[in-house]
């Protein structure tokens, strides 16, 4: 059954909806309104504020009437020593707490430092103390970041990590030995030179050696015909130049020949001799054999301009006299041919002017060229008299008409003729009449001005 302070409101509540009449809601004492409902009145503890059956808690607190403080999973206030705060926090009744963690120390990556490292700093992780392990430990040395444990580098070596880097000369882990070179030289002796490369054995630095290269010194012995110039030695080799001739040989075009006894005045050119003209053979021994043996043409005769050598003797190539006038080339274009001449294997021939005596040199005003005549260079033509055009007549023009054009066929002059006709006056500067001419087709071919009479 319902308690009779909640019927009496529901009743109260139910006739007000009825009756239609909107009045705000009013609760029996003891009764408190939310949302349109009375309830029975709580006693909400710490600050609690009553909503419906039950009361809305301030942080910290909790129970239907706020009565018990919230528990919290941590209960501290500050972080201590080695810890650092989440940035989470818990309020339990009147008291507000901090989440703590063990604090990160980024960069404390130890516990103990390695061997060959000191501690350089520490930071406490909740109850672990942890290091930082940047220096190196005594008797040992930092290369690259890393700690080695110290050697004792010779000869001027400098460690670089679990070794030594040693100057030239010199090498092993302690840079105690010196180093082995494959040639062992200080200078190079006579027939060889210096490669460039060197190597370095100790305190010693020795040279490489290679065979002089004696560029040029082709020979270790010269061929026939030849001898020595000069001399290189390659290594334990001596090389020779041989550019000149021995004795009983010459020199042609850079080679060295046999020497030959040219006869005549003859030279020597390689294996053989250059004879001067009219001498022939290997030694210019042999006087030239020639077709022909004149030394002067006779009567009715003239030389070709051929000539040839035997020994000592010069002989000239004779032929019949050309008559004058002759010519060997045919007759050109201009030129009619009128006879021939045999001379020998050669012909001749004859030739004159064509005869263009029935022509002219150039045909006048009022002719065309009808025919050519080529005689020797000159040109001649046939002329006739040119075409009259059509509309054309020798006759003076009549009245009303003026000539217009004029041509010339022969020696007779042609006239064109337009009609004369007034038009107006025309008021122009000279207060001329305008005339217009036309042709007798009607086409105007003419426009002039004039007083008028």
């Amino acid at each position: 059954m319902l308690k009779k302070g909640l019927l009496f409101s529901v009743l109260f509540s139910m006739f007000f909806v009825f009756s239609g009449v909107a009045e705000a809601l009013t609760c029996q004492t003891g009764y408190v309104e939310y949302n349109g409902s009375c309830h029975k009145q709580l006693a909400c503890k710490h600050g609690g504020t009553q909503q419906g059956e039950k009361c809305k808690c301030p942080a910290g607190w909790n129970g239907k009437l706020c009565q018990s403080a919230k528990k919290c999973s941590y209960k501290t206030t500050s972080c201590g020593t080695g810890y650092e705060a989440t940035g989470k926090t818990c309020q339990s009744g009147n008291n507000k707490y901090i989440e703590c963690k063990a604090k990160a120390c980024i960069g404390y990556d130890y516990t103990t430092c390695p061997t060959g490292y000191k501690q350089s700093s520490s930071c406490m992780s909740g109850e672990t103390k942890k290091l930082r392990c940047n220096s190196c430990a005594s008797g040992y040395v930092k290369y690259n970041g890393k700690c080695y444990k110290k050697i004792e580098c010779k000869h001027g070596g400098t460690q670089a990590g679990d070794k030594c880097s040693c100057p030239a000369g010199w090498n092993g882990k302690l840079c105690q030995s010196a180093k082995k070179c494959s040639y062992k030289t200080t200078s190079c002796g006579t027939g060889y030179e210096a490669t460039g490369n060197t190597c370095q054995s100790g305190n010693n630095k020795y040279i490489e050696c290679k065979a002089k290269a004696c560029t040029g010194y082709d020979y270790t012995t010269c061929p026939t015909g030849y001898k020595q110039s000069a001399s290189c030695t390659s290594g334990t080799t001596k090389k020779l130049k041989c550019n000149s001739c021995a004795n009983g040989y010459v020199k042609y075009n850079g080679k060295c020949y046999a020497q030959l006894t040219c006869k005549h005045g003859g030279t020597q050119a390689g294996d053989k001799c250059s004879c001067p003209a009219g001498w022939t053979g290997n030694l210019c021994q042999n006087a030239k054999k020639c077709s022909y043996t004149t030394t002067s043409c006779g009567a009715g005769y003239e030389p070709t301009g051929n000539t040839c050598q035997s020994g000592n003797n010069k002989y000239v190539e004779c032929r019949i006299k050309i008559p004058a006038g002759y010519t060997k080339e045919p007759c050109g274009e201009g030129y009619t041919q009128v006879n021939i001449f045999v001379s020998g294997n050669d012909i001749y021939y004859l030739c004159v002017a064509n005869d263009c005596s029935a022509y002219k040199k150039s045909c006048g005003a009022g002719y065309d060229a009808v025919e050519r005549c080529l005689s020797g260079e000159t040109q001649y033509y046939t002329c006739k008299p040119k075409e009259v055009p059509e509309g054309y007549t020798t006759s003076a023009c009549g009245a009303g008409y003026i000539p217009v054009d004029k041509f010339l066929s022969g020696e007779k002059v042609y006239y064109k003729c337009g009609n004369y006709q007034r038009v107006g006056r025309h008021n122009n500067k000279n207060n001329g009449n305008i005339s217009i001419t036309n042709d007798n087709d009607g086409n105007v071919v003419g426009m002039y001005y004039g007083s008028e009479n």
